[in-house]
């Protein structure tokens, strides 16, 4: 099949527009950023839902997920190894410590009780950079007694002591350190003198930053918020916490974690200080390249970690924050993606939590919607900072890391959509190109997420459905535009003599004619009004044309319903082709079907003309002043009208179908000695008497179709006519009568062609007498007797005439051919 070249060039041309879009920092990266949400969302909803945990120490909890989502209980270290815990702020902590924030007395107790159950690590998500305040409510209590207010300033002060002291004590506290991009200009002198003791003091968190790390490096910071000073030596570590969001929607989809400083280092993140207590190592064993990789390396492996251009990982979130259910006994519950417990039950020592904190590595942060700065949208909606934070750490632990598809990938999707697509789309209907657009979209979308479900891979896939889409628009206006053109040229040559669903099916198939001339087996079909110049002679013009149009009018109906082409009218002769320029498989049983449907609409015609009665209020018909013998007063018609008979010839073979003419004018019409003979066939079929004559080959003709194979001879009730050879040429040919469908002849007629069968043989075999009486019968049930001439008397006239002059002479086999002397 031809490539349509043009549909290729209308689909590369989408892809460029598209793939020039896809460079813009603003357009489709939005949509990108949905479709990145949404295939969290499928998987979460496609995943084990057993994954979801109210809390480490209640295995029921996982058991009602299960029995209420109708999953089973499978293994869920691909998602969480358990490793990371949540110690959520939660509304009973709320309601147990009062609002938020609480008195770091808490605090201190919170590391008493979790200490006892001895975890790996504890990241309090909390910035220490004010010292503890006393209420505002009790400071007013105090404005006239200086001795109450100076004793709880001690009080409150303490409770900083005592939270850095059980910092200490635990030795594996970690702190959020908030970086700035700018100092601020003009702080006060103990604002300046915390920071560069600050400076000495994280020194134990900054590895040196190299060449190549310098060249990659997009933005740096400058200085950070000063956290006090007791808390900083506290703490095992305090590690940068400053969140990337997208531009393009604000979702926390990334985690920094090393942060290139001003001062030629990187400083570490707290995840990553989490990291190096979780796998024993220290910042010795941390190397960096931008844009690539952070490595760890550990006792037993190295880790690797990749990063883009700012240190940032993608992280993969493990599922929803927070699930809402109603478990077997009817009571609503909830359950949580990473596992979780409430800061109240650990403070309180519940012992089904405290068995299941240690080894723990545990994220304490806020978890009220009471404490909503520190909530952050991310592909699930809303979820808390210290969320954010367990996923990350939990993407590490379990390197599922999410791979985005490169550039060049993304550029090959788009071309690839593009061209295949335009091209698929070109050889379709448009319906059925919409279906393939939307398989296709639908399609990809579905893979992408499966992909994504799979391998964690995020194949950049918006770009290639707008490819897809915009390919199906280009292309259906493209088809528009210019294969309309096609159409209409189709219409325009051939309507007038093609059936329109033949057109419609060569527009639809692309099989255009050959114009020039193209060279096939076909049946050409030739018809002519028997006597239609006595018609002529009785009839005025006006009469002449208004009886032709009615009649030329139904007759090629019925030879374009058949899906023949109409040649030409020459006067009241119909030429037609079947099979050209639309090949058809049955074109000569086509053909013969509509010789027999003309004979029977002729019929109808005859019976509707001698029916007619003329119109009062017309001038009179009969203008020519014909008796009433021959125009019946009153009638629309004259008598010869009633009786009018057409005569069809058809004959079946190669021929030259084509556009043929001159530079001003063309008609599609056909050549060869097919044509000429399916014309002497319709003239001669005055000589023999009858109204339809076939020649051999037309009814010898097959095809095949889904029930098999078919004769046309075999399809249709015909008797042979004669044996004959025409003026110019030598070689016999037989030629038959077709009246009818197989099956469908009268027992009168069934009588004659049996008879007339009979009498034939008599004739080849030169046994004139015989043949004489059968002949001698045929003639009196002819199917048209009164008619001068018939096929029986002219056997009969014939077996006379070679009685007294023999064909051959005695002794020798005769052929049977009856040589015609002139042309009709």
């Amino acid at each position: 099949m031809k490539i349509r070249w043009q549909a290729i060039l209308v689909g590369f041309a989408t892809s460029v527009i598209v793939y020039l879009v896809s460079l813009s920092p603003v357009f489709l990266k939005g949509f990108e950023k949905a479709f990145y949400n949404f295939r969290f969302w499928f998987r979460d909803d496609a995943s084990n839902p057993a994954r979801y945990h109210e809390s480490p120490y209640t295995s029921k909890t996982a058991q009602r997920v299960t029995e209420v989502r109708g999953s089973e209980v499978v293994s869920e270290e691909r998602w969480n190894q358990y490793k990371a815990m949540v110690v959520m702020i939660d509304d009973q902590t709320l309601d147990t410590f009062g609002e938020w924030p609480f008195p770091r007395d808490v605090h201190a107790q919170f590391l008493r009780s979790v200490r006892s159950a001895n975890p790996k690590a504890v990241l309090f998500d909390i910035l220490f950079i004010v010292p503890q305040k006393i209420p505002a409510s009790l400071l007013a209590a105090t404005k006239d007694n200086p001795a109450l207010g100076s004793q709880l300033e001690r009080i409150y002060g303490e409770m900083d002591n005592t939270l850095t002291r059980e910092m200490e004590r635990s030795g594996n506290v970690i702190i959020d350190l908030s970086l700035l991009q700018m100092e601020q200009k003009g702080q006060d002198a103990e604002i300046v003198s915390r920071k560069r003791e600050l400076w000495k003091i994280l020194e134990r968190h900054f590895i040196p930053i190299n060449e190549y790390n310098k060249r990659m490096i997009r933005e740096e910071f400058e200085g950070f918020q000063p956290l006090l000073i007791p808390y900083a030596r506290a703490a095992k570590g305090s590690g940068a916490i400053n969140f990337r969001e997208d531009v393009e929607d604000r979702v926390v989809r990334r985690f920094q974690l090393v942060y290139p400083m001003k001062n030629g280092k990187f400083i570490l993140g707290n995840i990553m200080l989490m990291l190096l207590d979780q796998y024993g190592a220290t910042k010795n064993d941390v190397s960096v390249k931008m844009g690539e990789y952070v490595k760890i390396k550990t006792p037993t492996e190295t880790k690797v970690i990749p990063i883009d251009d700012h240190g940032n990982v993608l992280i993969n979130y493990a599922g929803r924050e927070t699930i809402f259910f109603v478990d077997n006994n009817g009571k609503r519950d909830k359950a949580h993606a990473i596992r979780s417990v409430s800061y109240r039950d650990v403070v309180q020592q519940k012992p089904d939590v405290m068995a299941e904190l240690q080894g723990k590595m545990l994220f304490v942060g806020a978890f009220s919607q009471g404490m909503s700065k520190d909530v952050f949208q991310t592909p699930f909606g809303t979820m808390f900072g210290i969320s954010i934070l367990a996923n990350t750490f939990n993407t590490v632990l379990t390197d599922k890391y999410i791979t985005t598809s490169p550039r060049l990938i993304d550029t090959l999707m788009i071309f690839i959509m593009g061209i295949i697509l335009s091209i698929a789309l070109s050889y379709t209907r448009i319906w059925v190109g919409a279906i393939i657009a939307v398989f296709t979209f639908i399609g990809t979308a579905t893979a992408s997420t499966v992909i994504f479900i799979t391998h964690d891979y995020a194949l950049t896939t918006v770009p290639a459905l707008l490819t897809a889409l915009l390919t199906f628009i280009s292309i259906t206006v493209y088809r528009a535009l210019t294969e309309e053109k096609d159409k209409q040229f189709l219409k325009q040559t051939f309507s007038s003599y093609l059936a329109p669903e033949l057109i419609d099916i060569m527009y639809e198939s692309k099989q255009m004619p050959k114009l020039g001339g193209e060279s096939r087996v076909n049946t050409a079909f030739f018809t002519d009004i028997q006597g239609f110049s006595t018609f002529s002679e009785k009839l005025t013009p006006t009469q002449v044309v208004e009886l032709l149009n009615e009649y030329l009018g139904s007759m090629t109906d019925i030879l374009l319903a058949e899906r023949g082409t109409l040649d030409k009218y020459i006067g009241d002769a119909i030429i037609g082709i079947f099979g050209a320029p639309m090949m058809l498989p049955d074109h000569a049983m086509r053909a013969c079907k509509v010789a027999i449907g003309m004979q029977t609409n002729l019929g109808r015609l005859r019976e509707k003309w001698a029916a007619e009665k003329a119109d009062p209020s017309e001038p009179n018909r009969n203008s020519k002043n014909l008796p009433p013998e021959e125009w019946e007063p009153g009638a629309k018609w004259p008598r010869i009208v009633w009786d009018m008979r057409v005569r069809v010839g058809i004959n079946s073979g190669e021929m030259v179908t084509g556009n043929m003419g001159s530079s001003m004018r063309m008609n599609y019409t056909m050549m060869g000695d097919t044509v000429n003979l399916a014309a002497r066939l319709e003239a001669g079929a005055k000589q023999f008497g009858v109204y339809t004559l076939v020649a051999e080959e037309t009814l010898n003709m097959s095809w095949q179709d889904e029930t098999g194979t078919h004769v046309v001879k075999d399809m249709v009730e015909s008797r042979f006519i004669d044996r004959i050879t025409v003026v110019g040429k030598t070689a016999p040919v037989e030629v038959y009568e077709v009246i009818a469908l197989k099956g469908e002849l009268t027992p009168e007629q069934k009588e004659l062609f049996t008879l007339f069968a009979e009498g034939v043989k008599y004739y080849q075999d030169t046994e004139w007498d015989k043949a004489l009486a059968i002949f001698n019968k045929t003639k009196d049930i002819e199917l048209y007797p009164k008619n001068k001439f018939t096929p029986s008397k002219m056997y009969i006239e014939r077996c006379e005439e070679f009685k007294q002059n023999p064909p051959v002479k005695p002794g020798e086999k005769w052929d049977g051919v009856f040589r015609m002397t002139q042309k009709h």
